[in-house]
Parts: C-alpha cells; sequence; structure tokens
C-alpha cells in the first residue's frame, strides 16, 4: 500500500528511507528474520538524522503489538532505542503502551484509522514538552497519530515523528 501522498495531519515528521531497495531489505531482515544486530545500523541512521535540538528530546518508540512480539518474542523499536540510549540519547520506552488490537499491516487505511484510535495509552506521571517519537515504518501515519494523541492526550507534547522508511 503506498500511502506517500495522503494527506498527514498530526504532529511534524519525516522518513529517513523510502521503503524500497536496501532500506527495504534491511527492514525485513530485522523485523522478520529477526537479525537483531541490525537494530545497530538502523540506530545509526537515525541518530545521524536527529537534529541537535532532537537529540536534547526524549526518544519515545511506538511499541510493537502483543502478536506482534509474541510471534517474533521481541520489540523491534525497543532494541533500537536501546541502542540510542547506549549512545547517550535520553529514552522511555515505557511512556507508550500498547493494547491489543489487530495489526495495522493487514488492514486498509480507513480501518488502520480506526483500529489505531484506542490502542496506545500514555503511562507518564509527568509531562514532557519535546518527544520524539520513533517507529520502524510509515504507511497511512495511522499509527504515529493515535501514538501522538496518546502522548498528547497525556499532557506531553511530541515534537516531531521519524520513522525509518515511509511506504
Amino acid at each position: 500500500m503506498n500511502c506517500r501522498e495522503q494527506e498527514n495531519p498530526g504532529p511534524p515528521g519525516r522518513g529517513i528511507f523510502y521503503y524500497r531497495g536496501a532500506a527495504r531489505v534491511l527492514l525485513q531482515r530485522y523485523k522478520f528474520d529477526g537479525i537483531k544486530s541490525l537494530s545497530g545500523i538502523l540506530a545509526e541512521e537515525i541518530l545521524r538524522d536527529l537534529t541537535a535540538e532532537e537529540k536534547q528530546a526524549l526518544i519515545v518508540p511506538v511499541p510493537s503489538g502483543r502478536k506482534s512480539r509474541r510471534r517474533n518474542g521481541w520489540g523491534h523499536m525497543e532494541q533500537v532505542t536501546a541502542r540510542l540510549r547506549d549512545q547517550g540519547l535520553a529514552v522511555c520506552p515505557q511512556l507508550l503502551v500498547r493494547s491489543a488490537g489487530k495489526e495495522q499491516k493487514k488492514l486498509n487505511r480507513k480501518a488502520r484509522e480506526a483500529n489505531s484510535r484506542s490502542v496506545f495509552h500514555y503511562t507518564g506521571k509527568k509531562t514532557c514538552q519535546s518527544i520524539v517519537l520513533l517507529d520502524d515504518i510509515r504507511t497511512t501515519g495511522a499509527s504515529i497519530r493515535a501514538a501522538s494523541a496518546a502522548i498528547e492526550g497525556g499532557g506531553s507534547r511530541v515534537m516531531v515523528w521519524i520513522v525509518f522508511a515511509i511506504d
């Protein structure tokens, strides 16, 4: 599904690559083949892309769904976030939690929006005015919008979202 040209209301954001060629192969090998060592490459690319201001913000990954975590045995964006923490960035992978919902990749745009609406929950006790929301891929933007809404509903602010690839 190619949703690059669709309108994407919500906080500003960007993708580092398009979901093609080497970027697509890298993400597939990482997520679906479980080659966890590739998290370092993703973290390096994200780190290179962050502005000086974004490096001072709190990095929060969009959490994996329960089904995906159970099937794969790990949360792929949490692994990338851990690598960013190792580089000295402030990260908080537990700030957002994800409740049960259908897997986004199997849904069309309208179904993704409906599915995402109540899936994310903000767990923060304090507010933070500078959050960088991190995800692997953006197709329709539904997950990013829903995760941003949960964070902002908790009184914090997403300054920008960044994904490794845009489809």
